[in-house]
């Protein structure tokens, strides 16, 4: 994949770029550029006087789309791959540091980079386009492995030097007293088998808390005050409530399926997370595997109305459910388990007569 900017024009300008000129004028001096991407702020600090700028980007593809223009300034532009966590290393003595912090639509915007909810792609998701994918981990990582990258992200603290480091010893001695994990649900809308940030960071707690336990399982509870008066459920109560109100419920996955592709896809979410719960806390109890089974994929009509409008996340749902069974989380008799292996073999052979056609 190559994306050129042929007209020498960044595709995307930066929101507040005309008040950080004003607010830093008169511009001199060397400055580094955090965040490059597609170059808006390196671009507008050397015309407006810069001696010297370093971009400094995570994903290779914005020096890419940057090679049009980028020779034009010579040696005043320094190109460097990297992460704006470790400025230090990129320049000493600047004048001025410009970080855009958010999400960088140049990614969205590309279905096969695996970041975008409205786009269908691969899960990648590699900001540097190096190492394992997400779909390499979430196929592939075992249990432990997950709280291996929550302790890996979670594991920094401020030092007595004033700058945050990584403090592995001091986590792994604060997850041996914890007695419960706890979770407020953000909004109506979002359950925690909605979106995958819950079980990412709730669920890696989980884990990490049991395995620093010696195995010893930690119950994790969800604070519902989302209408009204406020509930607390056991995160197990809360999946299968979920899984009864939402994702079983016809008039909530008709909803959805009102908007085709997505609405698929949408459904494959709930039932991808469903999957991470059951990684990070074994919580999901096995008739919640069944019933979805049941509903998408035994269902012929059902599980033909799926793949026609969105064969790809159809086929991620009955591997989501296969993969279930391969990791013990529920136990399907020989006839189901035989059926559902059939299933997810004619969607696959569905996909492979589409990409023939």
């Amino acid at each position: 994949m190559r994306v050129v900017d042929t007209a020498g024009q960044a595709p995307h300008i930066p929101v507040l770029l005309r008040p950080l000129l004003a607010a830093v004028a008169p511009v001199r001096g060397v400055w580094l550029d955090g965040t490059f991407g597609a170059g808006g702020y390196s671009r507008a600090l050397l015309e407006a006087g810069a001696e010297k700028v370093i971009g400094v980007d995570r994903d290779p593809l914005a020096f890419e789309m940057a090679a049009s223009w980028a020779g034009n300034w010579g040696a005043r532009l320094e190109l460097v791959q990297g992460v704006f966590s470790r400025l230090d290393d990129y320049g000493q003595d600047l004048d001025g540091v410009v970080l855009d912090i958010g999400v960088s639509s140049m990614q969205i915007d590309q279905a096969e980079r695996g970041f975008s909810f409205m786009k269908d792609g691969p899960l990648d998701m590699r900001m540097s386009q190096e190492g394992r994918s997400a779909a390499d981990i979430v196929n592939t990582a075992d249990e432990d492995e997950l709280a291996d990258a929550y302790q890996a992200r979670k594991g920094f603290a401020y030092g007595v030097n004033g700058k945050a480091q990584s403090q592995p010893q001091l986590l792994e001695a604060s997850l041996k007293t914890v007695d419960m994990a706890y979770q407020n649900l953000e909004s109506v809308e979002l359950g925690v088998t909605t979106v995958d940030h819950y079980f990412d960071t709730l669920g890696g707690i989980a884990r990490a808390v049991k395995r620093a336990r010696g195995g010893q399982t930690t119950p994790v509870y969800i604070g519902d005050q989302t209408q009204g008066t406020g509930k607390v459920r056991s995160l197990q109560e809360q999946i299968a409530l979920e899984t009864r109100a939402r994702t079983l419920n016809p008039k909530f996955y008709e909803s959805l399926l009102a908007h085709k592709g997505e609405g698929v896809r949408q459904i494959e979410a709930h039932v991808s997370n469903t999957l991470g719960w059951s990684a990070t806390t074994e919580t999901v109890e096995p008739w919640v595997y069944q019933r979805l089974t049941e509903t998408f994929v035994l269902d012929e009509v059902m599980r033909n109305r799926l793949a026609t409008l969105n064969p790809r996340s159809s086929a991620r749902l009955a591997g989501r459910l296969i993969e279930a069974s391969e990791r013990n989380y529920w136990q399907p008799d020989p006839e189901t388990m035989a059926a559902l292996q059939s299933a997810a073999d004619e969607i696959e052979d569905r996909i492979e007569g589409i990409a023939a056609e």
